[in-house]
């Protein structure tokens, strides 16, 4: 096996590595359930903030009505 060669080989191997680990990486993307589960944890914060917001509001109106 002469070095043109084995360089040859070498760059298919690189080659079919690359590929298998962009393959992988695709593979590990998120799933659309994955992507609601984040959705509905947002959602959830931005309710919690907003109850926590009316909360917050409500009291001082009780203050300012006394």
């Amino acid at each position: 096996m002469d070095q043109a060669e084995r360089r040859k080989d070498f760059g298919t191997w690189l080659r079919r590595a690359w590929n298998a680990a962009l393959q992988t990486a695709d593979a590990m993307g998120r799933s659309p359930i994955e992507e609601l589960f984040d959705r509905i944890d947002v959602l959830e914060r931005e309710v919690a903030a907003l109850k926590k917001e009316g909360a917050a509001g409500s009291a001082s109106r009780n203050m300012r009505s006394r």
